[in-house]
């Protein structure tokens, strides 16, 4: 491929020789990265399993690539290339996408979701897909919004303005935490709690969360220790890891974890097959391991499928660095080589927002353009 398009800020198309930093191209899969359409692409991005979505600083709700499960939630099952308006709608404000499923927050507080929903994880009240957004009942109370499972699989967790936190769809290894493993075609409040931050549901099954004190705990599949208790024993309802109290993030992937703490230190344990924990081996981790020595993370997200699971950071100083499993090219260093230590994607330090996928990437500069890479089988990088 000797060049590439890209729309300007004004939405013409600019043909020319390719540049490395805009798209490097192996063997059909985009290294690094490649612009998505035009300026405006900055609230919110993120990628399921082999779809993305993004919302514009208008409010807009914007998807494309796979659609064989209405994950776009157009109204059709058919693949986009390229974004596609989701409604008419100039309110939504937070976005989350599972495997083949997506929730979105708007900024009224209510939930939206679409796309499969075999195990109940649109919380609709009922398992059947849907094409386009659906409320999920008639709260106006969501403060987050987090969409895990793999491909057909799916579960959901949401906090509400009140702190408590709620989970609903599959339940086969105790994902939604509730001490059973029956799914739930709607919201369940997990435990009694008010003080629940932040939680993320795992590409695979499991689930983390942090709470206002700077606990952490998580539940589920504990299989290669991803729930980081220092067993392989699965856990039908939270369990807190260690004793720190001060965790401020958490992110689970397909079977791994990581966490920052307040310090500005990344922690991560669990599944290490492809070097995703990033300390520099292949090693399991059943506890949480220190990741280098920085200090000035902000940011950090695991995401992957059961082949290639990968994850990316930012720091403070407005650079993005990714490691694990990459490929098709979902790291953006211009190899296709997996990664046990991370490694800078680009010299950039303009980046403040990520989003990852099954095996693809996606990042949002602070000039509000779109940046993704990795695997584009299904049209999932938007170009």
């Amino acid at each position: 491929v000797n060049s590439t398009e890209v729309i300007d800020e004004t939405g013409v198309i600019v043909h020319g020789e390719q540049d490395p930093k805009i798209g490097t191209i192996q063997n059909g899969k985009y290294c690094s990265g490649t612009l998505i359409g035009a300026m405006g692409w900055m609230e919110a991005v993120d990628g399921g399993i082999r779809h993305t979505c993004s919302i514009k600083t208008d409010g807009t709700l914007w998807c494309w690539g796979n659609n064989g499960y209405n994950q776009l939630g157009d109204g059709t099952t058919t693949n986009r290339s390229a974004p596609v308006q989701i409604g008419t709608g100039a309110n939504w404000a937070k976005l989350n996408l599972g495997g083949s499923h997506s929730c979105s927050v708007k900024t009224d507080g209510t939930l939206w979701c679409w796309g499969r929903n075999a195990e109940g994880q649109l919380g609709d009240g009922t398992t059947t897909d849907r094409s386009a957004p659906v409320q999920v009942g008639t709260g106006t109370n969501w403060a987050e919004i987090k969409a895990g499972g793999f491909n057909m699989f799916g579960h959901t967790c949401g906090i509400k303005t009140d702190g408590t936190l709620w989970c609903w769809g599959r339940n086969n290894t105790f994902q939604l935490g509730d001490g059973t493993t029956t799914n739930r075609s709607t919201p369940v409040q997990i435990g009694v709690a008010t003080n629940w931050a932040r939680v993320s549901s795992g590409s695979y099954m499991h689930t983390c969360a942090v709470k206002t004190d700077g606990t952490l705990w998580c539940w589920g599949y504990n299989g290669t220790g991803q729930l980081g208790d220092g067993t392989t024993t699965n856990r039908s309802t939270p369990v807190q890891i260690g004793v720190a109290t001060n965790w401020i993030k958490v992110s689970s992937g397909s079977e791994h974890t990581c966490g920052i703490k307040s310090d500005g230190t990344l922690w991560w344990w669990g599944e290490n097959a492809s070097g995703e924990i990033g300390d520099g081996t292949t090693t399991q981790r059943n506890t949480p391991v220190q990741v280098g020595t920085a200090t000035n993370w902000t940011d950090v997200y695991g995401n992957g499928n059961l082949t290639y699971s990968h994850t990316c950071g930012q720091k403070t100083d407005g650079t993005i660095w990714c490691w694990g499993g990459n490929g098709t090219g979902q790291l953006g260093d211009g190899t296709t080589t997996n990664r046990s230590a991370p490694v800078q994607v680009g010299t950039g330090t303009n980046w403040r927002k990520l989003g990852l996928g099954g095996s693809h990437t996606c990042a949002v500069k602070r000039d509000a353009s779109t940046w993704c890479w990795g695997a584009n089988s299904d049209g999932q990088l938007g170009d």
